[in-house]
């Protein structure tokens, strides 16, 4: 009788494994990623000033909120990224803002990552999507680039 148990046990256990997979998706891993793969998915370098950058040469405004956050407001795109005032850019930070950058139409998802996992920032040139691209020549000219709104 022992041996007819085991066999059923090994079954009920593929066939749960066989769900879990279906359509090769594995739910669980797909809401909590594995952490030990984080790097993978994020530079593991990223400075606030690198993004700082970057969000100045989009068209984005800096206001420091004393002791609370700093807050990024791209006018054009009607776009707003908050960050902590501590200058710490974590995983979902990283996230949020190219999120945010995408839904807005800013810049795509891939030229995001481009610019991080190819370390191409220090001879930025950023590729806008299409149509902001064609009203790009207004809000970047030389007079305005890497000038921060806060210093004026």
């Amino acid at each position: 009788m022992g041996r007819n148990i085991l066999p059923s046990v090994l079954m009920k256990m593929i066939l749960s494994m066989l769900r879990l997979f279906a359509n090769g998706k594995n739910t669980k891993t797909e809401y909590f990623p594995n952490w030990k793969d984080i790097s993978v998915m994020m530079p593991e370098h990223v400075k606030f000033g690198e993004i700082r950058d970057i969000l100045y040469q989009l068209g984005f405004e800096e206001k420091h909120v004393e002791g609370s956050h700093i807050r990024f407001r791209n006018p054009y795109a009607d776009a707003v990224i908050v960050l902590s005032d501590r200058k710490i850019i974590t995983f979902h930070h990283f996230r949020m803002i190219e999120k945010v950058l995408e839904e807005k139409g800013i810049i795509s998802r891939e030229e995001f990552e481009r610019i991080f996992f190819n370390n191409t920032r220090k001879d930025l040139k950023i590729k806008c999507l299409p149509y902001v691209e064609a009203n790009r020549e207004d809000r970047f000219s030389p007079e305005s680039f890497r000038k921060s709104p806060t210093a004026t």
